[in-house]
């Protein structure tokens, strides 16, 4: 005998079979859509996260389908009391590392094609950064998860084919303004955004890794109209958080505006970072940030350099991303710099 299904429970079964499959392959799914894989993974959050909700579950299909319907869910966990907890972040963002849980099943916010990118390109061991990675034979761009001393994974971006040969780490990555730079000290300490758009490490992990060796760094500008500047300083170290992450930079060696380098060297090195919650730059009586929309960076009074500046502001002026002399201007007018690029080496 048949039976009629009712018209929620047919929506409910589509719904099911098409995250069942979207959940195996990127193939069964249409471009766009949101999909979710599956592992046995604990998030340890480094800061704060924007968004966060947590509620009882009877299954993880519950959970994941409720982190479907919130667009900024990137993630979803669900542990041995089937309480669900979804939040923005996820193992590619920039203030998080992870571990294996057996206890926990963890789900995680995919894109089917063409605009996702796999998760990790693979899991290494034994390296600090991009250039030992690729000193290991990876010679992939995109995001890989390197294991820590302490047995954690942390998401790093690396360039294995830019200028120079490739091992680039990056550092923060500009594309779009979907991420703003009015952050607090903390945040700007432990990182925000995610690896797979936009994002910044984290001052203290640009410390970190500026402890042992000599260090290049390599910015990238692009602006409105495709023009493309770089430059490359022979040193690179961020101090500690009791130095106030101040900024340590060596000269200009290459690029396509090495004199304009100096601009960087002469008014930002040296000086300590600054965010409207700690004031650390050399105006007197003023907190720089405060002057420039709340955005964190390394002042020394409160124009000229700035690359945390606010996206896409009209003809790159203050409080926009800005260099100035010569770098932000196409035949004699100033242009928008609309992409900017922190890679170390």
């Amino acid at each position: 005998m048949r039976t009629k299904m009712s018209f929620k429970a047919a929506i409910f079964m589509v719904l099911f079979l098409r995250t069942s499959k979207a959940a195996i392959s990127y193939d069964d799914c249409k471009a766009g859509d949101a999909i979710f894989k599956k592992s046995k993974t604990e998030l340890i959050i480094h800061g704060s996260v924007e968004w966060e909700e947590s509620f009882q579950v009877t299954n993880d299909m519950q959970c994941s389908m409720a982190c479907r319907k919130h667009t900024n869910c990137q993630s979803a966990i669900v542990n041995e009391s089937n309480t669900c907890t979804l939040r923005d972040v996820n193992r590619r963002s920039a203030q998080v590392t992870f571990k294996p849980n057996p206890s926990l099943r963890y789900f995680e916010r995919h894109t089917c094609p063409p605009s996702v990118e796999q998760a990790f390109i693979a899991f290494v061991s034994d390296v600090e950064n991009c250039k030992d990675i690729y000193a290991k034979g990876h010679l992939q761009n995109g995001i890989y998860a390197i294991k820590l001393s302490s047995g954690v994974y942390q998401p790093i971006r690396c360039n294995m084919v830019n200028q120079d040969e490739g091992g680039w780490t990056i550092v923060l990555r500009r594309i779009s303004g979907i991420v703003p730079f009015d952050k607090n000290w903390e945040t700007f300490k432990s990182g925000f955004g995610s690896l797979d758009t936009e994002f910044y490490i984290g001052n203290e992990r640009f410390h970190q890794l500026t402890q042992n060796g000599t260090q290049k760094f390599f910015i990238k500008m692009v602006l409105r109209g495709g023009n493309v500047r770089n430059m490359i300083f022979d040193e690179v170290r961020i101090g500690s958080e009791a130095e106030k992450y101040s900024l340590n930079i060596g000269d200009a060696m290459t690029g396509s505006y090495v004199t304009s380098g100096g601009k960087l060297k002469n008014q930002n090195d040296g000086k300590k970072f600054t965010t409207y919650d700690q004031d650390n730059d050399n105006a007197d009586n003023v907190n720089c940030s405060h002057n420039n929309e709340n955005l964190g960076w390394w002042y020394q009074q409160c124009g000229a350099v700035n690359l945390h500046g606010v996206w896409s502001y009209t003809n790159g002026g203050s409080p926009g991303i800005r260099w100035g002399g010569g770098v932000d201007e196409v035949n004699g007018q100033r242009e928008n710099i609309e992409k900017v690029y922190y890679y170390i080496k």
